[in-house]
């Protein structure tokens, strides 16, 4: 697998590899990450509530870029963080909106984590994974904004969200037990 990854880079990805190199090594992606968390913080305060509007982050921030320590700044640099772009363009409540489908489904998650199967398909073993995906994506989210830039992302972290609440629901004693469940259908 080393001699065909070697053997890829250094031919047919060449080019890709020389960018993501010199993405991981150029200061600047870094200090542009600084500036813009700072412009963003200054937006979420002065409009806490109402925000600057969907899609105009990068209409506004210009005007909250400041230095930040000995890091210079630039104006051709974006938000690179789903949260702070969505508490920056529509405010806190827009941001609570957004994160309380997953805290709801993490406390129902943990409340009917006994009444999961142990084994099988949709075990708790599957919960885990899905929990692990999610975390998985909530760290991306932090490094660049997904709900713009990143549709597929953000499709797969509501396609996750959407798996664990199929997964906890049924055990819920929200379930209607006078419906037919699943069974039922399949004899």
């Amino acid at each position: 697998i080393g001699i065909v990854v070697a053997m890829l880079s250094s031919t047919v990805l060449a080019n890709e590899v020389s960018w993501a190199w010199e993405r991981l090594t150029y200061e600047r992606t870094a200090q542009d990450r600084i500036i813009q968390l700072n412009a963003a913080l200054n937006m979420i305060e002065a409009r806490p509530f109402a925000g600057w509007g969907y899609g105009k982050y990068d209409s506004y921030d210009r005007q909250f870029q400041r230095r930040v320590g000995d890091v210079p700044v630039r104006n051709d640099a974006t938000s690179h963080n789903t949260y702070l772009t969505l508490g920056a363009e529509l405010g806190v409540v827009a941001f609570i909106f957004y994160i309380f489908p997953v805290l709801w489904w993490l406390v129902v998650s943990l409340k009917m984590w006994r009444r999961l199967p142990k084994s099988g398909f949709w075990s708790q073993s599957l919960l885990v994974m899905l929990w692990l995906a999610a975390i998985d994506h909530a760290i991306v989210s932090n490094f660049m904004d997904m709900i713009r830039f990143n549709l597929f992302g953000t499709t797969v972290w509501w396609a996750i969200m959407g798996l664990i609440a199929n997964m906890v629901y049924p055990h819920t004693s929200l379930v209607d037990d006078s419906r037919p469940n699943r069974t039922e259908f399949d004899a």
